[in-house]
């Protein structure tokens, strides 16, 4: 593929065949993608020699290849509904050190991208310095604006929480 150096990765039968998808991810900070959500879940689903490919690969432009990878995966497997659980978030020195905190919700949505850009948006965490997002730039995939997003239920405001990402304090300007 033209975004990274992985040409190719296996994938379960079932994801290329199945007539719908539906992805259950639970929201967590990350220490090096910032945070999994939507976008991530089904990067569980590829065999280990493929997940360790996809995040040594680093392009040319500076973006972790995880996040490209992510991007290609996405555009082929794309899941009919994504449902994030916000009731499990792992805050912290995630995915697997973090604290767990609860928003009390789901964000669910049929744009994995849409989804994750709420959900960061109700964590706090800037859309603009995450890696997927930088990704998701570049191969013009999904919708992440806030004003091109419809929400239904509460409003971000009711339910924001402030997520604590000590791995991001030294990176302030």
């Amino acid at each position: 593929d033209h975004r990274g150096d992985v040409d190719y990765i296996f994938l379960p039968r079932f994801l290329v065949e199945a007539d719908h998808l539906i992805s259950l991810p639970i929201f967590k900070t990350h220490v090096s993608m910032m945070f999994t959500g939507a976008m991530k879940n089904l990067f569980g689903l590829l065999i280990r020699a493929d997940k360790d490919r996809m995040h040594l690969n680093f392009p040319k432009n500076g973006q972790a290849g995880c996040a490209l990878g992510v991007m290609d995966l996405w555009s082929v497997s794309r899941e009919d509904l994504s449902i994030v659980d916000m009731t499990r978030v792992t805050e912290g020195y995630g995915p697997l050190g973090g604290i767990p905190t609860d928003f009390g919700c789901v964000v669910a949505g049929k744009d994995p991208i849409a989804v994750d850009a709420t959900c960061c948006r109700m964590t706090g965490l800037d859309i603009t310095k995450t890696p997927y997002f930088q990704a998701v730039l570049d191969c013009n995939l999904g919708k992440y604006k806030e004003s091109d997003i419809e929400l239904r239920g509460r409003k971000i405001k009711e339910v924001f929480k402030k997520l604590w990402t000590p791995y991001l304090e030294g990176l302030k300007k």
